[in-house]
């Protein structure tokens, strides 16, 4: 198969008993599984690719996640976009579950969302505590707190959110991101 592979009709399965969310969360994961399994260029990237200690691992993970945050202080919906790898699935604070497949869609969110922080006084935010764990050769789970701040320096919320991040000749970008529920609660 080439790089951009497509699902067979045997590999859509129809899921009976599950959420529309579910079942759309299962398709994505097959079609990114089915897309990096048999796309040479992936393939050669993975066996390419050098191990990083954890330290480096940490480091890379941290400036990204450092651009990730000025993307977010931008309010610019698209900046945040481009920081996705495609198709992409997001569990919000509020529970709910989005899957993107188009980056017009994924920038669209984020506008909204970054539009909803500034409203709410966001001037900017900053994050602590990241652990990151190597997931392979070329992904990696980082998890980390997020402080949302006003531009007194007081706090808006609050929260615990884990980022599966994939590399792709672009660097670092987010597959899956999910908030730790019950975290995501206003500060007090």
């Amino acid at each position: 198969m080439g790089g951009s592979a497509s699902l067979s009709r045997s590999q859509e399965i129809v899921l009976t008993g599950h959420s529309t969310a579910d079942r759309q969360l299962r398709l994505v994961i097959r079609r990114l599984d089915v897309t990096l399994s048999s796309s040479p260029r992936c393939q050669a990237l993975a066996l390419d690719r050098r191990q990083m200690t954890n330290s480096e691992l940490t480091s890379d993970v941290r400036a990204f996640l450092d651009d990730y945050n000025e993307a977010f202080a931008s309010i610019d919906g698209d900046r945040i976009a481009a920081l996705y790898h495609l198709p992409t699935v997001t569990m919000r604070g509020d529970g709910s579950i989005h899957c993107f497949q188009s980056r017009a869609e994924l920038a669209t969110f984020f506008q909204g969302v970054a539009d909803t922080y500034q409203r709410d006084g966001y001037a900017g935010g900053r994050f602590d505590d990241l652990h990151v764990s190597p997931i392979g050769s070329r992904s990696a789970l980082a998890t980390l707190d997020w402080k949302m701040a006003r531009g007194d320096g007081s706090l808006i919320r609050k929260w615990r959110q884990s980022y599966n991040l994939v590399r792709v000749d672009s660097g670092w970008r987010i597959l899956v991101s999910t908030f730790h529920l019950p975290d995501a609660v206003p500060a007090a």
